[in-house]
Order: C-alpha cells, then structure tokens, then sequence
C-alpha cells in the first residue's frame, strides 16, 4: 500500500465501523415503538419514511459519484477503490444530513416524558454507535497499517 493512502484507508474503514456502530441501536428502536399508541405509531412510520428515502437518494447520489469518479480517474486502481468507497460511504450521510428533518417526533405533543426519554436514548445510541464506531475503525486500521507500512 503506497503510504499516501494509509489516512483515505483509515477513513473507508472508520465509515464501515460507523454503519457498524448504529446495528445495536435497533433494540432500543423496537423497545421505543412498541410503547407509542396507534396515531403515534402511524406519525413515526411516516417519519421514518421519509428519512428512508433521504438515506436513499443519498445511496443514488453516491453510486453515481463513485463510479463517475472510478470511471473519469487516473489513479492507480487501488487509489480509485479506496476513494470511490469515501464517496460511497459518506455521501449518504451528508446528503441525511443535509435534508430537513420535520416533522420531529419529539415535537408531538402526545409524546409523553417516558417516551420522550426513550426516544432520547435510540438518538444518543446512534450518534455514539456513529462516533466510537468511526473512532475505532479509524484508529485501529491507522495503527495497523502503520505497524505493517514499518515492517
């Protein structure tokens, strides 16, 4: 591996460990559905929708820019995988992110405090399953590969 591409692999890895870091989270999802009456039930289905589809156009819009990317490069091969992979992982998060997130669930005012706790928990998983899990992925493969670059 050419030394240049050890920071962009660490990257690629800690974006795999940040999907990978929001898995657990689904426990606390079913746990927090299963207390919501029918209309609440039915508002977090819609909710969770559209921001499926957000996650989605975000996968669209990532696909066509890796594989233009990998495409239209002259990198090396290796040097367009790891690159189009940052594309691929990232772009969907971004373009989450950037989409408006309204209606909220915790905006309803049929939410009580016990919901509202719980709710708050699955969002604190998931923004720490995302964190640690790039954290980690990041800083392992750093050490990894620099232990191996070395050798």
């Amino acid at each position: 591996m050419n030394k240049t591409l050890i920071l962009p692999t660490a990257i690629v890895v800690g974006l795999l460990f940040s999907y990978i870091g929001t898995i657990h989270c689904h426990g606390k999802i079913k746990k927090f559905t299963k207390k919501l009456d029918q209309s609440q039930l039915v508002l977090y289905q819609n909710i969770r929708k559209r921001r499926m589809w957000y996650f989605l156009i975000g996968i669209l819009i990532a696909l066509l820019g890796s594989i233009l990317y990998f495409c239209l490069s002259k990198d090396l091969m290796f040097s367009r995988i790891i690159y189009s992979l940052i594309i691929l992982l990232l772009t969907p998060m971004i373009v989450y992110t950037l989409f408006p997130k309204s209606p909220y669930m915790l905006e309803q005012s049929n939410i009580n405090t016990t919901e509202t706790h719980d709710w708050f928990k699955v969002y604190v998983c998931m923004k720490n399953g995302m964190i640690y899990g790039f954290c980690i992925g990041f800083f392992i493969t750093l050490i990894i590969t620099s232990i191996f670059y070395k050798a």
